[in-house]
């Protein structure tokens, strides 16, 4: 017995490692976005960004001073770019807060020794709605700078292959060069300039995606208490609406096998659940909370012996009404953390009973708590 929590322990310790390993990594790969602010100002912004731009590059808060004029704050911004070997720089201009008008956002970014750049007029009262539109007009221009990257890069070994000189040209053997534009006026109405093109449909459209998870489950059981280690494995369908998810995600846990004794008798026993539930989930900043329910199926697999050696097998089942609450946290643009906690109530009292000596109790109310990662499609 204490091997196997010795075990159990121990495997805990390694997936938490894993992750805390693996996140930081995965997140060192991308390329870092320079969100220049002000000391004091409000981090919404920042979390947009981070939301936004979740797998394609890293939001890096830098805190500078105010600038005397949008051209000293376009130069400083190009430096500091080239200074911290970063895609971009970007920064909001919101005008005064008793305006109400149009908020300006700056994305500078640096190739060989020039500045890119692209001003965005986004229309919109203050509050999240404005700076989650922000952050979705940010993410086109900063996947469109990756594009031009990519196409550079192939055009260059292109060029390579060929015997000739790498030079400066994209694709099309014109200089690329993303739009240079002053401040519109407020005469302007559009979201964006005329020339800015979505390079592909925000995240957060409405539409049919998938999931995929596995983890670790901590299980309650009478006489036992919060001390029964498992896995969990599940899968199913997303209906993705903006800041609301809904899903059937269909389960199974396994806790494995354990064995009791009292009197002289014993019991070795490992039990399952298959199941359904449907799954809502709400945007919070970057977490998304959700809140769960659905029918289970509940067994156990037991061998059992008696105290003159007589061995006897049983496998009771049992419907079971399952309810949880969790929150998720984006490591990634496909790959998420959960942790969540339900609660498992049984249609009928499962127990295991040799010669009338109870062994095994499951009880008729119990709890579950998990940790699992979560793939998205």
């Amino acid at each position: 017995m204490r091997s196997r929590s010795q075990l159990s322990h121990a495997f805990l310790l390694v997936a938490c490692a894993l992750v805390g390993v693996w996140a930081p990594l995965a997140h060192a790969a991308q390329p870092r976005v320079l969100v220049l602010e002000q000391s004091g100002a409000p981090k919404g912004f920042l979390v947009a960004l981070q939301i936004q731009l979740s797998g394609l590059a890293q939001p890096e808060r830098h805190i500078v001073a105010p600038a005397a004029s949008a051209a000293e704050a376009i130069e400083r911004a190009s430096q500091l770019v080239r200074d911290q070997g970063a895609l971009a720089a970007v920064w909001v201009d919101r005008g005064p807060a008793e305006g109400g008008g149009p908020v300006v956002a700056y994305v500078v970014g640096d190739r060989q020794g020039r500045a890119l750049i692209e001003v965005v007029r986004v229309p919109g009262d203050r509050g999240p709605e404005l700076e989650r539109t922000t952050a979705l007009k940010i993410r086109e221009l900063v996947a469109a700078m990756l594009r031009g990257q990519a196409a550079r890069a192939e055009a260059g070994q292109l060029l390579q292959t060929e015997g000739r000189p790498p030079t400066a040209a994209g694709p099309s053997g014109a200089e690329e060069q993303l739009p240079v534009a002053a401040q519109p006026s407020a005469a302007q109405s559009s979201a964006a300039l005329p020339n800015e093109q979505p390079d592909e449909p925000p995240p957060t459209a409405p539409g049919w995606t998938a999931f995929a998870s596995a983890g670790i489950r901590l299980g309650s059981q009478p006489d036992l208490g919060l001390g029964r280690w498992g896995f969990g494995l599940g899968a199913g369908p997303v209906l993705d609406l903006r800041q609301f998810r809904l899903a059937v995600a269909l389960g199974f846990d396994a806790f494995p096998s354990i064995e009791v004794e009292r009197a002289g008798n014993s019991a070795r026993f490992w039990e399952w659940t298959v199941g359904a539930a449907l799954h809502a989930q709400m945007q919070s900043g970057p977490l998304w909370l959700g809140a769960r329910a659905g029918p289970q199926l509940v067994g156990l697999e037991a061998h059992g012996t008696t105290r003159a050696d007589t061995p006897g097998n049983a496998a009771p089942t049992s419907w079971a009404l399952s309810l949880g609450l969790d929150a998720e946290v984006p490591l990634t643009r496909f790959v998420s953390l959960l942790a969540g906690m339900q609660l498992q109530a049984l249609a009928r009292h499962l127990h295991l009973d040799v010669n009338d000596d109870e062994l095994v109790d499951l009880g008729r109310v119990r709890a579950r708590v998990g940790l699992e990662l979560t793939a998205r499609f």
